[in-house]
């Protein structure tokens, strides 16, 4: 049970600290608009790892084969994220916020579309941030 609790809250802080910094840097870059689509990004990937762990679960399995392959897949997935981590993390913010900047860069006449393209763009980024996280928390669990 702990060790749920655990996993749980460490992949929910990852997914919180990502939605968070997409958030800051439009909120810094006056693009406060475009909130609703990173919300419907975030939706979209809380509803999809729900269904995908639901989806996981009614798998008709090896059991002990099934679960020897996950813990192995998540030693190694823990294994490179701590080096991408230890490689990548002083630099994390930055990049992410470069992404999100690059996403929603537009001059003042291409606004209207670039707005639905910005947002799209984020909405999508966004789930696929969450999304990972909520993958990764059904297969560890």
């Amino acid at each position: 049970m702990f060790e749920s609790f655990i996993i749980t809250l460490r992949e929910g802080a990852e997914a919180a600290l990502a939605v968070g910094l997409i958030v800051i840097t439009l909120r810094k870059s006056g693009r406060s608009a475009l909130f609703p689509w990173v919300l419907g990004g975030l939706s979209l990937a809380i509803l999809g790892s729900v269904i995908g762990a639901w989806g996981l679960s009614k798998l008709p399995i090896n059991q002990e084969l099934f679960e020897g392959s996950l813990m192995l897949a998540a030693a190694f997935l823990v294994g490179t994220t701590v080096v991408w981590m230890w490689r990548t993390a002083r630099r994390f913010s930055e990049q992410l916020r470069a992404k999100v900047e690059s996403l929603t860069d537009a001059s003042a006449s291409e606004r209207a579309w670039s707005n639905w393209q910005a947002g799209a763009g984020l909405a999508a980024f966004t789930f696929l941030m969450v999304f990972r996280e909520g993958v990764e928390t059904a297969v560890f669990l």
